[in-house]
């Protein structure tokens, strides 16, 4: 079975042995100069607040104004899937 992209489907053993959730760096990069407000939230706050890493985080969450959700979607164009 085939991805609507083309691509090849793979076994979630594979999709977890691949994935490499970002850190809190990795999507300040991604928004720097976006002018949108934002913050992290979840377990990533947590330790971001603590100032230390409590345990190995398997995903990031962030929160924007629903009216500017737009432009931060806009700031991940290789994330967008259209049909």
């Amino acid at each position: 079975m085939s991805s609507p992209d083309g691509g090849r489907s793979i076994s979630a053993a594979e999709a977890d042995r691949r994935w490499d959730a970002w850190t809190p760096g990795v999507v300040a990069e991604r928004l720097d100069g976006c002018g949108v407000p934002w913050a992290v939230a979840g377990g990533w706050a947590l330790d971001l607040f603590a100032g230390t890493i409590s345990r190995a985080h398997a995903d990031l969450e962030i929160t924007v104004p629903r009216a500017d959700f737009p432009q931060i979607a806009a700031a991940f164009p290789d994330l967008i899937h259209t049909t």
